[in-house]
């Protein structure tokens, strides 16, 4: 699409009302909408505008009834301010702190985490401020809310029980698999690391990477969207680090379940995939012990201990940066023993999230609430 077009697509967008808007960055999220824009179709016949700023965005080409789906990348931030419509629904933090700005003819902003993991930590300690409701994945989000709207005195945050519906669908599709389709030639090993900058990308990937070479396994990285983006360098030397190994490949799947449905185990520092492989597969997950995923300084101000900490040694096994050359070991002892973990990790997601069959219902009440007869 050229500009020209863009900017024709632009000014049709904003000469309309809509009733529902959702916006995605990337192709990655979109799995994270689809759970929620279902249930809205089932509920409602309120036409539903889907932005995406990816233009290999798998809803680009998909055919959905009431559901319209059109590309802005370059002009995205005037449209924003522009906007008109009843709700919008986004995965992305920060809204009207940075470039995206809220727009004063949308009612009512969602925001629907595409992470399980806690809401201070992680996130800039700005991060949802300016945002009019946030999905609950559990508990502990609608306990942080709460008290993110005490200590910084906010008004306007509604939580929403929600769930995260993604353990579900996971937890789903790898139930209905036969006993035959995980059964590999070789076990087969998911690294998805984070992408800030302790993660193991920037600090031990060469030594994980060695330590992963001298087994009987195939080897996938997924490396982080957000990383590609920010160290396209970086990503570039990694390439040719793994054409050196035979049995080490970039994992490129599209759509997350593929990836975590494929793995005998899972590989990651900080990153908030490690939930939901976890809670989806009931398989253990082996940490690398990197320094903290901090993007708020003052994120112990509220004093709640993050979701992703509280629940990490309860997940798998930890290892630390100096017992590199254990890794391969601890590996093989998780993969052997993958089953054990079952009931834990069960008891351990029904202790802390939502069940999202029960609750999903609230959400979709919500948005149909704000949504204006016309």
């Amino acid at each position: 699409m050229s500009i020209f077009s863009e900017y024709r697509t632009v000014r049709e967008i904003i000469a309309q009302h809509h009733a529902v808007i959702v916006y995605s960055e990337s192709k990655y999220y979109c799995q994270y909408y689809q759970f929620l824009l279902n249930d809205l179709r089932k509920k409602s016949d309120k036409p539903i505008l889907y932005i995406t700023s990816d233009k290999n965005d798998p809803l680009l080409k998909a055919d959905q009834p009431g559901l319209r789906v059109v590309y802005v990348k370059w002009l995205i931030q005037f449209l924003f301010s522009k906007l008109q419509g009843d709700v919008m629904i986004m995965t992305m933090p920060d809204l009207d702190n940075y470039g995206f700005k809220r727009s004063p003819l949308v009612g009512k902003y969602y925001y629907l985490p595409h992470a399980s993991v806690s809401l201070h930590q992680q996130y800039t300690e700005k991060a949802f401020f300016h945002y009019d409701a946030i999905l609950c994945a559990g508990g502990f989000h609608l306990e942080e809310v709460e008290k993110l709207k005490a200590t910084y005195q906010l008004k306007n945050i509604e939580p929403i029980p929600y769930g995260y519906p993604l353990f579900e669908e996971i937890h789903k599709r790898y139930s209905s698999r036969s006993s035959s389709v995980n059964s590999h030639e070789r076990p087969r090993i998911l690294v998805a690391p984070s992408w800030f900058s302790g993660s193991i990308m920037d600090n031990c990937i060469e030594e994980v990477m060695a330590g992963l070479s001298r087994l009987e396994c195939e080897v996938l990285i997924r490396v982080h969207p957000e990383y590609m983006k920010r160290k396209p360098d970086r990503y570039k030397h990694l390439l040719k680090l793994i054409a050196g190994y035979s049995n080490i490949n970039i994992d490129q799947t599209i759509n997350v379940l593929d990836s975590l449905l494929n793995a005998d185990l899972m590989i990651t520092d900080r990153s908030g995939i490690a939930l939901e492989y976890a809670f989806g597969t009931l398989r253990p997950v082996l940490f690398v012990e990197t320094p903290p995923k901090i993007h708020n300084s003052n994120w112990q101000k509220i004093g709640l201990e993050p979701i992703e900490n509280k629940l990490r040694s309860g997940m798998g096994k930890v290892i630390a940066l100096d017992e590199m050359d254990r890794l391969g070991t601890v590996a093989m002892e998780l993969i052997n023993n993958k089953e054990k973990y079952t009931v834990s990790l069960d008891a351990l997601k029904n202790a802390h999230f939502y069940s999202n069959r029960q609750v999903a219902g609230t959400v979709v009440q919500d948005i149909l609430a704000n949504l204006k007869p016309r």
